[in-house]
């Protein structure tokens, strides 16, 4: 039983993205003639769903991997900024409340 072209486009999408060749077919040339293959960029995300592959390409492709660097940079940046902020106050608050603990008790009274 062999597959449609159809069929096989969709089971390894990706294959079809360089001029509607497969990416296993290889340029030949000579050394007098140097032949470089035209590569599209096609942003394009392959979702697999029971075996079934959802394309999404173009604008929207790219507007998802937009949303997903700025969520991933506001998430970095989040982690960031708390680890900054306990160091600062391990490094700054914690010898301060040592200090103070020891000049509160220079200035207690013994009993």
């Amino acid at each position: 039983m062999e597959r449609s072209a159809l069929q096989e486009k969709r089971a390894a999408p990706w294959k079809y993205l360089y001029n509607g060749t497969s990416r296993d077919e290889s340029v030949v040339g000579c050394a007098s003639q140097l032949v470089t293959p035209r590569i599209e960029v096609i942003a394009m995300i392959v979702i697999y769903r029971n075996g079934v592959p959802t394309i999404i390409s173009g604008w929207r492709a790219w507007l998802i991997m937009l949303a997903a660097a700025f969520i991933a940079v506001v998430v970095i940046c989040l982690t960031l900024g708390f680890a900054l902020t306990l160091m600062t106050l391990f490094l700054f608050g914690l010898p301060l409340a040592i200090v103070l603990g020891f000049v509160i008790q220079l200035f207690q009274s013994r009993r």
